[in-house]
């Protein structure tokens, strides 16, 4: 079957691949599945199969870019040692040290902003 031909749904490939590559740019994420861009193009087109998207030239290309992103994967998450953990800090701890130093930068501003202001006012009495 040549890809301008109707699929069995009815609706021509290209016609398929034009709207999967429509959808993937106009929403980029690599979470994209055959089956949520089938529903997709259903609702956009108002037919389509599985099959369809899933042997079009944009959901291949899409889908071995993802591949390869997740195979050169290079962050790895490391849970930290009991003795790191000790000299960092836990989460709690460097959580309660955070907020008091905002509490104190607010504070701060405030007084900042005081000194600004009193600095800012007319003085009363007679004008030149």
């Amino acid at each position: 079957m040549e890809a301008s031909q109707a699929t069995k749904q009815g609706l021509p490939a290209d016609e398929v691949n034009i709207e999967v590559r429509r959808i993937l740019r106009g929403n980029p994420s690599w979470e994209w599945t055959v089956t949520k861009l089938t529903v997709e193009v259903k609702k956009n087109l108002g037919d389509g199969s599985r099959g369809a998207v899933g042997s079009c030239p944009a959901w291949r290309a899409y889908n071995e870019r993802r591949d390869e992103l997740r195979k050169k994967k290079t962050i790895n998450t490391v849970s930290l040692t009991e003795e790191l953990e000790a000299v960092l800090g836990t989460e709690g701890e460097k959580l309660q040290q955070l907020l008091v130093e905002q509490e104190k930068d607010k504070l701060e501003d405030a007084r900042q902003a005081k000194l600004y202001l009193s600095h800012e006012k007319k003085p009363r009495g007679r004008e030149s």
